[in-house]
Order: C-alpha cells, then structure tokens, then sequence
C-alpha cells in the first residue's frame, strides 16, 4: 500500500536530473526514473579537488540541475556551496531510522524521505 503511494507522488518527477554526493541515493533514483546527472564525490571515499567542484558547478549550470541530494553523515558544506554556485536546492535526506525526529521505523523513514524529496521536487516547478 505505502509503496504504490510512493511511486505515485514520484511519477510526476521522472527524468529530473539530481547531483548526489555520494551512490547512496541510486536504487530510490533508478526506481523512479530520477536521472543521477553526476557526483559530488568523483571516486568513492575521495573527496573532491577544487577543480572537479568547479567543473561540476560548470555543467550542472549548463544542463540547469535543480537539486543536490546528500545523507545527513556526508559531507554537507562542500555539498552546500555546488547547490548554492548552482542556484540548486540542496536537500538533505535521512538514511536511517532514528535520524531525525519521527524517524522510528522503516515506514516512517521513507514516509519522510518521499514526503521531503517529492516537496522539494514539487517547489522546483
């Protein structure tokens, strides 16, 4: 029942493009057509030069890339500083139960996660 009600409020969403930081976010985005435009971090475990950052900022200015998707342990000021160069919305998503306040439960983790992705998707237009 959750699950078709999830993949309802992300249907109007498919095809918008999303910076992660990191490849946590790549099963929720390929269930829902959601298109990884790029990385944050270039490699696993490797933070980025100031270079990458700069070319990133570049071509998600170019391609016009709406939003910056991270988990709360990443990185969030670098990830902060490409949504900010980029006019991107930064969100910043929970990746476990018990993260954040009425996060008890697997349902409620993703009651949340859905609840706050498909709002800031839904600000973009």
């Amino acid at each position: 029942e959750k699950i078709t009600k999830w993949d309802a409020m992300m249907a109007p969403y498919k095809g918008v493009n999303v910076v992660s930081y990191h490849r946590d976010w790549i099963y929720l985005t390929k269930r829902h057509g959601l298109n990884i435009f790029s990385y944050i971090e270039p490699k696993e475990t490797i933070p980025p030069s100031a270079g990458e950052v700069a070319l990133l900022v570049k071509r998600m200015k170019e391609k016009q890339v709406p939003i910056v998707i991270v988990s709360p342990w990443q990185p969030q000021k670098i990830s902060r500083e490409v949504a900010r160069q980029t006019g991107a919305r930064f969100l910043s998503l929970p990746s476990t139960v018990n993260e954040r306040s009425g996060v008890k439960d697997y349902i409620s983790l993703f009651d949340k996660i859905y609840g706050e992705l498909t709002q800031a998707l839904k600000e973009l237009q």
